[in-house]
């Protein structure tokens, strides 16, 4: 039994949120000036603490990020300022592990390079093909390498056992397989109307649950827009990772049973959530050891990232499109 279970959740796992999980703090200290290029000529999209991220940095790791599906031109933009953002937060990290003194020195980097190539020999491949189907050059190609030998580092110290078993244990409900039996109810803003007005629907309706005016099973008959309406919004059983989307789920797993969620917005719109049962999960931390390695690596990231949040200058130069620190807000690429 425990290994099906634990066999059904690697399987939902994989089908897991990405890591690019926005962060709450953004109060970088950054201010958007006409684009400048790099000391190889090539145009900057941004500049961390002197550090220069190029537009070719961006256009590589969309490409990457992309795998050659198709999108549409705003959401070309978005992606872009999402990818610029992450190349943001790596050199900030960097900036965290130089304090930390974890980050490569130009001899391990210099070192790396000549294992490189004398790999790319050894298959009796050209170092410049090999940088130019890897859409590298010999810049990209040196921060590249000091990344991965910082990053694995860093790793190295913090991502142990004993880190990953706390880890599991400060987040027991995400990891240990357990089922929840839920209800809900859904507000869908019409076209013209704003998610806002959806999600004050909802919390005023919660507000009344909370006071016993009504039931939530004869509020969601009353006012939900979901076609468990009928049946109290009652939904069944879910698992963390499925078939809910991310937002539901993390809000649910987050709540005891008989609580009622705060309002949730997913694609589908607003919702508020009602855990009837929990049924335990029997998962242990050694069960689940990849995608909590694969978690722990994303919450490292940030977590690095967000001790030189601000106290570091970011200088975007509109070049590309990116997220105004102050308010998130999508700017648009300035034209040359």
């Amino acid at each position: 039994m425990k290994n099906k279970q634990r066999r059904r959740y690697e399987l939902t796992a994989r089908r897991g949120k990405l890591i690019c999980a926005s962060i709450a703090c953004l109060a970088l200290m950054a201010r958007a000036s006409v684009a400048a290029d790099d000391e190889s000529g090539e145009r900057a999209a941004a500049k961390v603490n002197g550090a220069v991220i190029t537009v070719s940095d961006v256009e590589r790791a969309v490409k990457t990020g992309r795998r050659g599906k198709k999108v549409t031109a705003n959401a070309l933009l978005v992606l872009q300022a999402e990818t610029l953002k992450q190349l943001v937060d790596k050199q900030l990290v960097l900036a965290f592990l130089e304090k930390q003194k974890l980050a490569a020195s130009k001899k391990e980097v210099d070192l790396d390079l000549e294992r490189l190539r004398k790999r790319l020999a050894d298959r009796s491949v050209d170092f410049q093909d090999y940088l130019k189907k890897a859409e590298l050059n010999d810049r990209s190609l040196n921060e590249l390498l000091r990344w991965q030998i910082s990053w694995r580092r860093f790793l190295e110290r913090y991502l142990t056992d004993k880190n990953l078993q706390r880890f599991f244990d400060q987040r027991k409900a995400d990891y240990d397989g357990r089922k929840l039996k839920v209800a809900h109810i859904l507000f869908k803003p019409g076209p013209n109307e704003a998610v806002d007005a959806g999600r004050q629907d909802a919390a005023n309706l919660r507000d009344r649950i909370r006071k016993k005016e009504i039931s939530f099973a004869d509020a969601a008959r009353q006012f939900s827009q979901s076609p468990s309406a009928k049946k109290g919004g009652e939904i069944g059983e879910i698992a963390r990772r499925e078939p809910m989307p991310e937002p539901f789920s993390k809000a649910a797993f987050a709540l005891p049973a008989g609580d009622v969620s705060e309002p949730v917005v997913t694609p589908f719109g607003v919702h508020l959530i009602h855990v009837l049962e929990i049924a335990p999960g029997q998962l242990r931390w050694v069960d689940v050891r990849d995608h909590l390695e694969r978690d722990m690596r994303e919450y490292l990231f940030r977590w690095a990232a967000d001790q030189q949040r601000g106290k570091i200058e970011v200088e975007f130069t509109g070049a590309v499109a990116y997220f105004e620190p102050e308010t998130s807000k999508l700017i648009f690429p300035r034209r040359r």
